[in-house]
């Protein structure tokens, strides 16, 4: 497979509502995926929303994450962005208004329908994980971007934690992202005020990695997605956890967690390939395993 030569795996979102998923001529309502070469794109597709998040997108994002980790995909690299003139508005409030079986929606339900399965498995995946945020971020939004190992944006992205606009909290996991990206003073800053983040600022503060033109974005994401794709999988993935675990212990336990995990990838292929391709003076074959 070329560099640019992309198979579109389309699944069959009627089999998968009903509890199997087929690869066939059915599309995604409203994502696109791609398996590229060694890494998945998914791009969030509801233009007309501003890919404002609902309980289709949700179940769509999941069943893509799954999907592109098993054969015969497998890929080493996710990278997620979305269509159009935003990367996700947030929340679709128009599902949020619509009666479900003559009842009001409870909003603290479909937090934990959608946006806990959604997020947890996110931070948890098997390969690491790239966002390209092509514009607003708007609320639950900024949290599915900010949850990425790696985020980069364009110079007209701006982050915007909306919740209290409309009387309510930051979820998606909000609450714990952004203080450990940027602290507590400016967490609750953002989250009381409302005020939208530039892509520029947000660099500053340290909530993104890298900003770039918008016509290089793609190019960008691509790239990082690549190398990551070639690298050390299992070694980026416990990075990610010992830091993430890290916030919750002291030092010497952070010190014991980094023993266990470097005995557990000084028994990989990639660490004897590593190791011999240091030796003889050539670049590393990794193999993600």
């Amino acid at each position: 497979m070329t560099d640019r030569s992309v198979t579109l795996y389309r699944f069959n979102l009627g089999l998968a509502l009903g509890g199997s998923v087929g690869l066939g001529d059915f599309e995604f309502s409203h994502i696109d995926v791609h398996v590229h070469e060694g890494y998945g794109s998914i791009a969030l597709s509801r233009e007309k929303s501003l890919n404002a998040l609902n309980s289709t997108l949700h179940f769509e994002l999941l069943k893509a994450l799954q999907e592109l980790l098993k054969p015969p995909h497998k890929v080493r690299a996710i990278l997620i962005t979305g269509k159009g003139r935003a990367f996700s508005a947030g929340q679709d409030l128009q599902e949020v208004l619509t009666p479900n079986n003559g009842e009001a929606v409870k909003v603290g339900d479909l937090v934990k329908d959608n946006y806990l399965p959604l997020m947890k498995r996110l931070l948890s995946l098997e390969v690491p994980t790239v966002c390209a945020v092509n514009g607003i971020a708007a609320g639950a939004g900024a949290s599915l971007a900010l949850a990425c190992d790696i985020v980069i944006a364009s110079k007209d992205a701006r982050f915007l934690q909306a919740f209290s606009k409309i009387g309510l909290m930051p979820d998606s996991g909000g609450t714990w992202l952004l203080p450990r990206l940027i602290g507590r003073s400016r967490a609750l800053s953002q989250f009381l005020l409302a005020d939208s983040i530039d892509a520029e600022t947000a660099l500053e503060l340290g909530m993104i990695a890298k900003v770039v033109d918008s016509e290089d974005l793609e190019y960008e994401a691509e790239k990082v997605a690549k190398m990551l794709a070639i690298g050390p999988t299992k070694a980026f993935v416990a990075t990610r956890k010992a830091v993430d675990q890290g916030f919750h212990m002291g030092f010497e336990e952070s010190l014991n967690l980094e023993a266990e995990m470097q005995s557990d990838l000084g028994a990989t292929y990639d660490y004897r390939e590593g190791v011999e391709a240091f030796v003889q003076k050539r670049p590393p074959l990794f193999m993600g395993k």
